[in-house]
């Protein structure tokens, strides 16, 4: 039990305000009439702040233990907590904003015109060539995780492409949507899963050995939402809450297991049991003290980065052989290493989201970026409100909504982008390809039914 004596005044209101905020919400959503209701992004933007911001700072609060890469960040919490709030409120008005936002010109049909699965091989297909050129052979290492270091193909490489290297493996990323697409296909028809299983297991098994996390969580969660989605049903609490021990389980098997683009060594995990890895998996939300050390130093000990953030987004683009003194990230690292007092410290380290708008200009800079964001989002629900029978439009929703777990937890918006441009962009090019400008049965010439409750619950 906690000792209420262990948190500050301060610190409690905080957290009480993020309990409430984010219990207000998930109520209003899942008592709403409309079975899809709980799908709406601010489900999805509350489940992983509440890991991040909730979950793993009252296990570290349990533990009394506040030390994060040698550094105690306990006053942090407070910070952290704020942040927090803060964005969150500014999301929530943002979205609020454009509720009355509705458009309705062209839409794409679930008959067999639009081969979904065939699309969604493609993607793979293509994704799996295009990081194979730069891997070459090491592919054929990596889909075994227990066994990359050892392959007599780990030592191999591809072409050397001056600089688009990194472009071409990002095309990886490419098999979250060729995934989705081929499982949404196979629970429209139920034919032979033989296709779907195949890609599921091979890319899980290559995001594995990169030792990439953060790649499962954004496939398999959009995987078990597209189950609910695409049949209409109202998700299960149940489903959500064991397939959320599962990932944290997995994520902490990983996080002692493996060595990044080497695999996993098993024997780093003997001895160790199921809630072992479960408690391990809680590790990830030290980024949550990293976070309010920012917000806390900031600018005191920390300066500001102006525009960094989105100037260096513009830029990334370009290959650093065409753009000199190119680097994406200094803005990010030399906080870092200002906040640790080394250099060392603070590589592999990072922040969520609100603590990159925080190091923009502060809080004016937080509650800014909030507000886009959450007009956004709320932009993209208005869009598939009235798609929402459609499966290449609900693969698309569910595979931006599992990326955004990418823009909560990792606040380094050239990733971001470069996630979002590979994973979900395809996604609304081939949807667009295919849409035609007519309207759907179910939607009526004034307003659909379905966008009126989707304007009840904002």
């Amino acid at each position: 039990m906690i000792d209420s004596t262990e948190l500050t005044t301060t610190e409690s209101f905080w957290l009480f305000c993020l309990i409430l905020l984010f219990l207000f919400d998930l109520i209003r959503l899942f008592s709403s009439r409309d079975p899809l209701a709980p799908f709406q992004p601010p489900a999805f933007v509350i489940g992983f702040l509440s890991y991040y911001c909730l979950v793993g700072p009252i296990q570290r609060l349990i533990n009394n233990d506040w030390v994060n890469r040698l550094r105690d960040f306990r006053y942090a919490a407070a910070h952290g907590w704020a942040g927090a709030v803060i964005f969150y409120l500014s999301f929530r008005l943002g979205y609020g904003i454009f509720v009355g936002w509705f458009r309705s010109q062209r839409f794409t049909s679930n008959s067999q015109s639009v081969r979904i699965g065939v699309l969604g091989n493609r993607l793979c297909w293509i994704g799996l060539i295009l990081f194979s050129l730069v891997y070459g052979l090491r592919t054929i290492a990596l889909i075994n995780p227990f066994d990359t270091a050892e392959s007599m193909f780990f030592a191999t490489t591809g072409f050397n492409f001056f600089g688009f290297d990194n472009y071409l493996a990002a095309g990886i990323n490419l098999l979250i949507p060729g995934v989705l697409l081929i499982f949404a296909n196979w629970i429209r028809q139920r034919g032979n899963p033989s296709t779907w299983i195949f890609w599921t297991l091979l890319s899980i098994a290559i995001f594995t050995s990169l030792g990439f996390r953060f790649r499962v969580i954004t496939l398999v969660v959009p995987m078990v939402m597209l189950w609910f989605l695409a049949q209409g049903r109202r998700p299960q609490l149940l489903t959500i809450a064991t397939t959320a021990i599962l990932l944290l389980a997995f994520a902490g098997f990983v996080g002692v297991t493996r060595s990044y683009g080497s695999g996993l060594n098993a024997d780093n995990a003997a001895g160790l049991g199921f809630f072992d890895f479960l408690t391990e998996g809680l590790g990830e939300a030290s980024i949550f003290l990293t976070t309010g050390a920012i917000l806390a130093n900031t600018p005191s000990i920390v300066p500001f980065v102006g525009f960094a953030p989105i100037i260096n987004t513009l830029l990334f683009p370009i290959p650093a052989v065409l753009l000199e003194n190119k680097d994406s990230a200094d803005y990010l690292f030399n906080s870092l290493a200002t906040l640790y007092g080394s250099d060392t410290l603070g590589i592999g380290d990072a922040v969520l989201n609100f603590g990159e708008y925080f190091m923009m200009f502060g809080w004016p800079s937080l509650i800014v970026m909030g507000l886009i964001f959450g007009g956004l989002f709320r932009s993209l629900w208005n869009w598939f409100s009235i798609r929402r029978d459609e499966t290449l439009a609900q693969v698309a929703y569910v595979t931006t909504m599992g990326l955004s777990y990418i823009w909560v937890s990792r606040g380094y918006m050239p990733q971001v982008a470069l996630t979002f441009a590979f994973g979900a962009f395809p996604l609304f090019y081939l949807y667009y390809r295919y849409a035609q400008p007519r309207l759907p049965k179910f939607l009526d010439p004034a307003l659909t039914a379905h966008h009126q409750e989707s304007r009840g619950v904002t």
